[in-house]
This record gives structure tokens, C-alpha cells and sequence, in this order.
């Protein structure tokens, strides 16, 4: 028989072409994290990619290369910021982008703002990183707290 419980097979699906295809389950090791994806938060489709949120790990994830990859999460740097922890919610999308919350870190401030993702239709992929995809904007400050 096969491996894993039922349990281990939870996850996050796509149906293209008649083909069902895994982007992640909780086998699915996280990146940057040093275990197993823990949850998948509001899953958002982009044409035929999608992009989901670890709702433990605070991590943002997507698959638009054809592969699971990070978007962004903590130990991640946007302004000259250290992120703690990125949120989204079931209606972050609008189009080709995604709004998402960062609780960022600097040297003299702890900060939340809420920044906009590109995701680029699968036809027009340039290797993904993190610089080029997150071609962010500050769309407005969203508060200041301590860290």
C-alpha cells in the first residue's frame, strides 16, 4: 500500500486538465522553517498557481513556478526590516496581486504594514525571488506597536 495517514495527505490541490496535482500537504517540508508545513490558510488561485498561508508558521507560500516556493516570512527582510510574522486573509487578492500584513522589526521600531505582492501570470515567469516578486509598495501604515 501507499504511505502516510489521511491525515498527512491534507493539504493544498489543484484540478487543471483533468490532472490532480499536490502544491503542498502537511508531509511537505517548509521552506526556511525546519519542518513540515503546519497549516494552509486562505488559499488564493492566480490563474493556474496558488498562494497560500502557513497560519502556524506565519509564512506565505506559492507555487507559480510550477514548484512550492517561499514568498516571504519571518527572517525575511522588506525596507531594511526583519519580518516576525506575515498574515493574510480569504480575500487578499485583487487581480494579479496580494495584499498581505508584515510585523517587521528594526533596529528602533517594531512596525505592521500591509504590502502588495505581484503574482505574474505563468506565461510570463521570470525565476521568482524575492526582490523581483515582491516589487512591493507600502500601501499604508497600518500601526506601530513594540517588538
Amino acid at each position: 500500500g501507499g504511505g502516510g495517514s489521511v491525515y498527512q495527505n491534507r493539504g493544498v490541490y489543484t484540478l487543471f486538465d483533468g490532472s490532480i496535482r499536490a502544491v503542498a500537504t502537511l508531509a511537505t517540508m517548509g521552506i526556511g522553517t525546519g519542518r513540515t508545513i503546519q497549516g494552509f490558510g486562505s488559499p488564493q488561485l492566480f490563474d493556474r498557481s496558488v498562494v497560500f498561508y502557513d497560519d502556524v508558521d506565519l509564512v506565505i507560500y506559492t507555487d507559480v513556478n510550477g514548484t512550492l516556493e517561499r514568498l516571504i516570512g519571518p527572517g525575511d527582510v522588506i525596507d531594511g526590516r526583519t519580518i516576525r510574522g506575515v498574515y493574510m486573509g480569504p480575500n487578499s487578492r485583487s487581480g494579479n496581486d496580494l495584499a498581505f500584513l508584515a510585523v517587521s522589526t528594526s533596529a528602533t521600531e517594531a512596525t505592521s504594514d500591509i504590502y502588495i505582492a505581484h503574482i505574474p501570470a505563468p506565461a510570463t515567469l521570470a525565476p521568482l525571488a524575492l526582490a523581483g516578486l515582491l516589487a512591493t509598495r507600502r500601501a499604508r501604515r497600518a500601526g506601530t506597536g513594540r517588538a
